[in-house]
């Protein structure tokens, strides 16, 4: 029986480890074939705050340099190899930097690589409701908590001291355009919890805002208000199987440079 168990064991982990490397191949291989690194912008170069003139609320400057992307996608490549990518998102300094799906539903790219093969990691999707636009009140994107540190995992850091000051900003691009995720709460909850509901008029976004507000883990200060769009990057926060959710709240502002 010891046996028997040891050989279940082993071999759930060999098909773990083996499943991780080809999700973390995968978007190796992508990033290499779609991303285009910002040459004015390294970390060994100050760069002039003239170079990003701004019509956001944030006014550039060299101590704010982080409030704009040092990368770029190539949607003309990635659109013509996966017709399901809506947009790329982006977190300098942690593991995010992948590709953005949307299914007919929300299990398609839940086991899926964005190609379509099987993986226990899955992809980060957008919830098949949304609009890509992001012209819906709120709109949820969806990824994997995972143990080998990757995907939406560290969304979960945003709740420890000292993680949102490091990581302020969160970058969203589209074909259009590129936006700014200005993290203002966090909240942990269940998957089947209110915070999952569409806001359809503004008295429910307002109401949606106050209980986000008041349930939040973590302090920002970024103003929200109803005039806003909300990005909710969502992930699970207990074990396999289990209802726990984080979900990271982040004002959409869009960029222009």
């Amino acid at each position: 029986i010891l046996l028997s168990v040891f050989l279940f064991s082993a071999f759930h982990l060999i098909s773990y480890f083996s499943e991780s490397k080809k999700g973390k191949d995968f978007n190796e291989n992508l990033l290499n074939e779609v991303l285009i690194s910002d040459s004015k912008e390294s970390s060994d170069e100050k760069i002039d705050a003239s170079d990003y003139p701004s019509k956001t609320p944030f006014e550039a400057n060299k101590n704010e340099i982080s409030a704009f992307p040092d990368i770029s996608v190539d949607f003309s490549k990635l659109k013509n190899i996966y017709k399901d990518c809506v947009a790329w998102i982006y977190c300098p300094g942690t593991c995010i930097n992948y590709p953005v799906m949307q299914g007919n539903d929300n299990d398609y790219y839940l086991h899926k690589l964005p190609d379509g093969t099987d993986n226990f990691a899955g992809s980060i999707f957008m919830d098949f409701q949304d609009n890509k636009d992001l012209s819906l009140y709120t709109t949820t994107i969806y990824g994997h908590n995972l143990n080998d540190q990757t995907m939406f995992t560290p969304i979960l850091k945003y709740r420890k001291d000292g993680f949102l000051e490091e990581h302020p900003y969160i970058f969203y691009f589209t074909e259009d355009r590129i936006y700014r995720l200005e993290v203002f709460a966090g909240v942990n909850t269940t998957a089947t919890s209110d915070f999952y509901k569409k806001p359809i008029t503004i008295e429910e976004f307002n109401r949606y805002l106050d209980s986000v507000l008041k349930k939040s883990c973590l302090t920002s200060e970024v103003d929200i208000s109803s005039e806003d769009k909300v990005m909710c990057l969502s992930t699970c926060s207990g074990g396999a199987g289990q209802e726990y959710r984080f979900i990271l709240y982040c004002k959409i502002v869009p960029i222009e440079y």
